[in-house]
């Protein structure tokens, strides 16, 4: 009777599961030039309804229409500005799932460039909230150099605290030895800390020697 129950209990489980993972959006045919620009046009409507269809489609769309989603994220309409925001999050939510690799890192690599110094800080800086959950390793070098930046520095090491792997907490080990302002050094060392990359300690010792 018991070995009966499990049974019932895996096809259960097991059923649930390919319901869910029916559900999220598996890899397509990129979108358009003409898609995305009826997309994004769609977001910037000031009729909500319509921006509400837009977020329908959106993860439809694909990373290729991350970049132009700065447009609006910019905007000084603050629901124009808010619905890029909400498209930008379901577009980037469901790579993260396992077995999208390709689909983050193409997120991921299109982040990057909206977090690139041609883009608005307010767009850049949101840009850079997601690669903290959407970027891999793949994102760290840029990430490193954004650190000095006096606009998206604070957001860049949020980013690299919480994407993982040893190649986050050694870019930002580097930049403890290498920044000479003491306020960014010691967000980094605290950022070290909270990644707790063994790699990082004979710097910790040194800087604890320097005084």
């Amino acid at each position: 009777m018991r070995r009966c129950e499990i049974r019932i209990a895996c096809a259960v489980v097991l059923l649930s599961l390919a319901a869910f993972w029916s559900a999220v959006p598996r890899g397509h045919a990129a979108a358009t030039s003409a898609e995305i620009e009826k997309f994004i046009g769609r977001i910037e409507s000031g009729d909500a309804e319509v921006r509400h269809e837009a977020f329908e489609i959106a993860a439809k769309m694909g990373a290729e229409a991350i970049e132009p989603l700065g447009k609006p994220l910019a905007s000084t309409d603050r629901a124009v500005s808010m619905a890029a925001r909400i498209a930008l999050e379901k577009i980037v939510g469901p790579v993260t799932r396992p077995g999208a690799e390709t689909e983050r890192r193409a997120a991921s690599e299109a982040l990057l460039k909206l977090a690139g110094p041609t883009h608005p800080a307010v767009v850049r800086n949101y840009a850079l909230e997601l690669l903290g959950v959407a970027g891999g390793e793949e994102a760290v070098p840029t990430l490193a150099l954004l650190l000095a930046d006096a606009d998206v520095g604070e957001m860049a090491r949020w980013a690299l605290e919480r994407i993982p792997g040893n190649a986050a907490g050694q870019a930002l080990t580097d930049a403890i030895e290498k920044t000479r302002m003491v306020c960014l050094r010691a967000a980094l060392i605290k950022t070290v800390g909270v990644k707790k990359y063994a790699g990082a300690v004979p710097v910790l010792v040194n800087q604890a020697k320097d005084g």
